[in-house]
């Protein structure tokens, strides 16, 4: 019965992040921390950048997410290729998604280019930690 009673609180969860990373470890780890935070959101794991935009331009009006958290440096298609294919379609969306940047990059050209990018709600470093989750809150 408890298992059911998850899956049941999920489906009424209205908050979706994206988590866009191709680090599974990182995804286990946002999973987490989300978790011991309490907050009422589903996160949606995507391992590539061109999945997660699969999904978004197929979104149903009702699982659009709240945020996305983006990996900077990911293989095939890293998150400033994602952010220029979403400028693509993002107008089309019913309501704006913030973009999280997030990584292990301390690159000052990384962090301009960041700062320059209107997409950007923030950027925050690897690992997640308290302070880093009360940014993430913000954008909730």
């Amino acid at each position: 019965m408890e298992l059911f009673d998850n899956i049941h609180e999920m489906e009424h969860t209205n908050k979706v992040v994206y988590v866009i990373d191709d680090d599974e470890i990182f995804h286990f780890i946002v999973k987490k921390m989300f978790g011991l935070q309490g907050w009422d959101v589903s996160v949606n794991s995507f391992l590539s950048a061109e999945d997660a935009i699969e999904d978004l331009t197929s979104f149903a009006a009702n699982n659009l997410p709240c945020l996305i958290i983006l990996d900077m440096n990911m293989q095939r298609m890293n998150g400033w290729d994602f952010i220029e294919a979403f400028r693509g379609f993002k107008n089309k969306l019913p309501q704006d998604v913030p973009i999280i940047m997030c990584s292990s990059s301390m690159n000052i050209q990384d962090l301009e280019k960041v700062r320059k990018t209107p997409e950007l709600m923030a950027y925050i470093t690897k690992p997640l930690d308290r302070s880093k989750m009360k940014e993430i809150e913000k954008y909730l």
